[in-house]
């Protein structure tokens, strides 16, 4: 709508600042590329290649399966073949940028002078290839020299998407590539379902009014909260803020569910249970994290009570009960909540509670911000 208007403007001043500082693209539920993930689609080299990334503001960097491969895991795209883009370029290992990756231990001879980068995940997934520069396209909007992974060799847990963008804070971020252009400032609604859409925005311009901004936190390259409390209908349970504070909060796009504390899973636990007793449990799905499941069979209406959050500048945010539910089935419909395994106590906000909210980092202002409804 802004590219529309833009167009139309006869004031070129208002065209070149809506043009230059603004970008949005739709937001997909994954569960037909069998992730439980959220992907935004973007163009890749010239003539314009699209792919469908995770969206991940825990990984530092952008990388997709490139063509000629050695080791891929399979994907529902063609892969990316970067002899065939003329916008394509390898970068040396003496420049300056390689800094902003990880060397393997191993790289092959071909890659002996140039830039090759490894990258490895809490799951133990890995991709390495090469640190690579290309045209990135979102929307209208063309990023030249877009510092990117060209993986050749994937391994371990990936589903059918062609690869991971990643929105930390760190150099090799989209974040930080564009911050000239968008001014370190992203939002993103993730839809409910596989039925609806959502989108990913940079720039501010497109922003709802009366946001809830709280404070960010430095977390090395995730996104930090200030989380002290939690709690059902904007009633903080009984917690010990230390529980919280200690170890810390993460909002994580690329988590799927919400880990809390050891020390603060039963508690919530059972008082989202005491909410739900009108709905008969069903047993939880083996080897799975979840232990709070219902079956709503026989449920003209569900009620879910709301999920507030509770920060330690006073900030309260609700969050929709019913985005806190994961569904396998109309008889097994589950808590996208879990307690973190004895030893591991900082606490993830995961992406299926983040579902229909407006989620916005003002990386610039150091602080995110949350808006209810900003998509279906």
């Amino acid at each position: 709508m802004n590219s529309i208007h833009a167009r139309l403007s006869k004031n070129s001043s208002r065209r070149d600042m809506i043009e230059r500082n603004a970008a949005s693209i739709p937001v997909i539920d994954g569960s037909t590329f069998r992730t439980s993930n959220f992907l935004v689609k973007v163009g890749f080299g010239t003539p314009i290649k699209e792919l469908s990334l995770v969206l991940d503001t825990g990984s530092d960097l952008t990388w997709t399966q490139c063509q000629p491969c050695e080791t891929c895991y399979k994907q529902t795209e063609p892969l990316f073949d970067r002899t065939k883009s003329s916008t394509y370029a390898t970068i040396p290992k003496t420049d300056s940028v390689c800094k902003y990756v990880t060397r393997p231990g191993t790289v092959p001879p071909s890659a002996a002078s140039l830039c090759y980068y490894g990258i490895k995940y809490g799951d133990g997934s890995l991709s390495t290839g090469f640190f690579s520069k290309e045209t990135l396209t979102l929307s209208t909007d063309k990023i030249t020299g877009f510092l990117f992974g060209c993986g050749t060799n994937q391994k371990g847990d990936f589903d059918l998407e062609a690869g991971i963008m990643g929105f930390s804070q760190e150099k090799a971020s989209i974040v930080t590539q564009t911050a000239k252009k968008y001014s370190k400032i992203f939002s993103y609604c993730l839809p409910s379902s596989a039925g609806s859409t959502g989108h990913l925005s940079f720039g501010s311009q497109s922003l709802p009014s009366k946001i809830i901004y709280t404070k960010l936190v430095n977390k090395k390259s995730h996104y930090g909260l200030d989380l002290i409390g939690i709690g059902l209908g904007g009633t903080k349970l009984n917690i010990s803020e230390s529980v919280f504070t200690t170890p810390g909060t993460i909002i994580d796009s690329g988590t799927v569910f919400t880990y809390l504390p050891p020390l603060a899973y039963p508690t919530f636990r059972d008082a989202f249970r005491a909410a739900m007793t009108a709905y008969p449990l069903a047993p939880p799905r083996p080897g799975d994290d979840l232990d709070t499941c219902y079956d709503l069979s026989k449920a003209t209406t569900v009620k879910v009570p709301e999920i507030s959050l509770f920060f330690k500048d006073g900030k309260v945010v609700g969050f929709p009960g019913k985005s806190s539910l994961v569904t396998y089935t109309k008889t097994q419909v589950c808590l996208g909540f879990a307690p973190y395994e004895k030893g591991d106590d900082e606490t993830i906000i995961g992406n299926q509670m983040h579902r229909t909210m407006e989620v916005v980092y003002d990386v610039a202002k150091q602080r995110i911000g949350f808006f209810p409804k900003g998509c279906t």
